[in-house]
């Protein structure tokens, strides 16, 4: 898909009814498929783009993975699944001619001025809550994975607040797309925050990762509310059985505080 050399100007180029993927959509594992993160934000972009009488907001997203996303041209359809002015589900579907490759399920939520007097904030946002990601910096380490091209070191910039991908454990990192989405679009928030989401189970994972890999066929994103700026923090932990499956749990920040939580189901393989 085009010289490794060369920066692409997106995650997804449009050709007529297509997406075309970029080198920077690859996942960690093979060159020839592509990371959840980008299929799933775009099928976000998708569930955005359906018409509403009111604004509206992706409250939740579920993504199911069925089959690895080739580096090839694909489609996207929608169709709503609930009709409302206040809350409607829609669902997404990527497809690589007629062949699902991922489905999605957006529930989306009218937005409103709802004013919050006398809200207590979630855990994190207190003093003596947990402890709020401290803010990136260049100062931090940055991820780097040369196995071959792909999301994040093309797409992403990656900056370990906590922990790192050397140490297994529960880890903290901010990620930034380096790149549009969509070719000459601006990433929604929904969109920034639904692409580093799905990176949970790398982030927190419990195992040596030049051991193990953690496949995640599913993710779900729960967000509270639009994220602000450019920046996302993941941060994550893992639950791991000795059948082999595990989950992934993730809590979602911008740099003002908690936007959301992300979940994933697991398959745990000896690499």
């Amino acid at each position: 898909m085009g010289d490794p050399t060369v920066v692409p100007p997106a995650l997804y180029v449009p050709d007529g009814a297509t997406f075309v993927p970029s080198i920077a959509t690859r996942g960690p594992w093979s060159p020839d498929a592509q990371h959840g993160g980008p299929v799933a934000a775009l099928l976000c972009r998708a569930a955005e783009a359906v018409e509403s009488a009111v604004p509206l907001g992706v409250s939740r997203l579920t993504v199911e993975l069925l089959r690895p996303a080739p580096l090839t041209p694909l489609t996207v359809a929608t169709r709503i699944r609930r009709p409302g002015k206040r809350v409607q589900l829609v669902e997404a579907v990527l497809l690589d001619g007629e062949t699902e490759i991922a489905l999605a399920t957006a529930l989306r939520i009218r937005l409103a001025d709802v004013p919050l007097d006398g809200a207590v904030p979630p855990a994190g946002e207190t003093p003596d809550g947990a402890v709020v990601p401290p803010p990136p910096t260049e100062q931090m380490t940055l991820h780097v994975d040369d196995r071959h091209p792909w999301l994040d070191t093309l797409g992403m910039e990656v900056r370990f607040a906590t922990g790192s991908l050397e140490r297994p454990g529960p880890s903290t990192a901010w990620f930034r797309l380096r790149m549009p989405l969509v070719a000459g679009e601006e990433p929604s928030p929904a969109q920034r925050a639904i692409v580093a989401a799905d990176s949970g189970s790398g982030v927190g994972a419990a195992l040596d990762l030049a051991r193990y890999r953690f496949l995640n066929p599913e993710v779900t994103v729960h967000l509270a509310r639009p994220p602000e700026g450019e920046w996302i923090a993941v941060d994550s932990g893992t639950v791991l059985s000795t059948s082999g499956t595990g989950i992934a749990t993730t809590r979602l920040w911008d740099t003002r505080g908690v936007v959301g939580q992300a979940a994933a189901s697991l398959m745990v393989e000896a690499s």
